[in-house]
């Protein structure tokens, strides 16, 4: 079913004439075109990976929430094909023209009727959103400042019997992927120094970043008595797309984990990553839900 959900999904991206929208856009936002091209193309690249990751819940009777939608191509497409979803995208730092090139996309889709909440996750309540059986996100949860209120409220928009399925880095593991850089989660300032550069090119995204890590979920998981569980081999799974995504391995080209990922191919050590468990591994995939002797988690 992965593959058929994913082809379906490439037709759909196929419907989009995104070179036309990225020249309109340029042209009247003075915008630059290959950025626009190069932010779709990641966009739907994360999307992609998505899919398979949220596949085993989806169903056609759950209501599903879509934390940090991005360009909400993914939503756009579950919609379209008849899923009750809902898509959660404020506004967004560390791209020039984002707000105008999700605009641009999801003008032209009004006819797919897709609802897009212009809110934070710490906003969401029960009273105003209802609640959602399905809740899920990819590289969004290291990028809200209030990441203990955030997961709070997301609770609390749980339904008593759903589940929220999240991917993003372990800051735990001394890396940044946004940015292909080592980063010390206790003491981030030390890659400014050493490399200004390439954070000052992307400053309002590095301080976006809560470097979030394993154990601080677990500690808030504990705080909220929510039932978190951890998905195996993440780490390798990772590195393997690095040689299957050429979009994502054109990102790693020149990154710590694209040169770790060859050192280890080339001397047939690939496999060793398998045995690395979660709480040392990066990014995340993991699950939360309600413990059943619980309910509700309430504010």
């Amino acid at each position: 079913m992965t593959a058929v959900i994913v082809n379906d999904f490439d037709a759909f991206i196929g419907k989009f004439n995104f070179e036309e929208i990225a020249a309109q856009l340029s042209t009247r936002s003075r915008s630059n075109n290959k950025d626009l091209l190069e932010l779709v193309k990641v966009y739907t690249s994360e999307a992609r990976m998505t899919l398979p990751m949220i596949e085993p819940y989806l169903e056609k009777n759950k209501r599903i929430l879509e934390v940090g939608a991005g360009l909400c191509l993914l939503s756009l497409f579950l919609r379209s094909q008849g899923y009750n979803i809902i898509a959660l995208e404020p506004a967004q730092g560390g791209f020039d023209h984002f707000d105008d090139l999700k605009n641009s996309i999801l003008e032209p889709s009004r006819n797919i009727d897709l609802s897009v909440l212009d809110i934070t996750a710490q906003e969401l309540n029960p009273a105003e959103n209802g609640h959602f059986d399905l809740i899920f996100s990819n590289n969004v949860l290291e990028h809200i400042p209030d990441i203990n209120g955030a997961v709070l409220a997301l609770a609390n928009v749980l339904a008593p019997d759903g589940q929220m399925i999240h991917t993003c880095p372990n800051y735990a593991v001394p890396y940044e992927p946004h940015f292909g850089l080592p980063v010390v989660k206790f003491w981030p300032r030390i890659t400014t120094f050493i490399w200004p550069g390439k954070i000052n090119a992307q400053l309002e995204l590095w301080e976006s970043l809560n470097f979030l890590s394993y154990f601080q979920l677990r500690k808030i998981a504990t705080r909220y008595k929510l039932k978190i569980r951890f998905s195996e081999h993440v780490m390798y799974n990772a590195f393997l797309r690095i040689g299957q995504d050429s979009e994502f391995a054109k990102r790693h080209t020149s990154s710590a984990a694209g040169r770790i990922y060859r050192a280890l191919v080339k001397l047939r050590l690939l496999n060793l990553i398998k045995i690395i468990p979660p709480a040392l591994s990066t990014p995340m995939v993991f699950e939360i839900s309600h413990k059943k002797d619980q309910g509700l988690t309430r504010i």
